[in-house]
């Protein structure tokens, strides 16, 4: 876990195929990551996720917000929004 001013745990990845998506997959499969984050001791999960719309959707709708701050060893691509989920 990285951070100046909280305990992050970084996101990596998740994916839900087409063929699977507006079920609910997702955000259970994000509320057992947290979980498990959480049980680690993690305060915040540092996401750097990819700049498309739905994607940044799915994620604000979860409750995640722009980071406070930026763990460049998190970060994939310059183009990433940075975004984070308190635990």
């Amino acid at each position: 876990m990285r951070g100046r001013t909280a305990e992050y745990a970084n996101f990596t990845m998740l994916f839900v195929d087409d063929r699977w998506k507006r079920k609910g997959i997702g955000s259970r499969l994000f509320q057992e990551i947290a979980k498990c984050a959480r049980e680690k001791g993690a305060k915040k999960l540092f996401l750097s996720a990819i700049p498309a719309v739905e994607t940044i959707q799915f994620y604000l709708s979860l409750g995640c917000v722009d980071a406070e701050e930026r763990i460049e060893s998190y970060i994939d691509t310059a183009e990433d929004r940075c975004l984070e989920y308190k635990l």
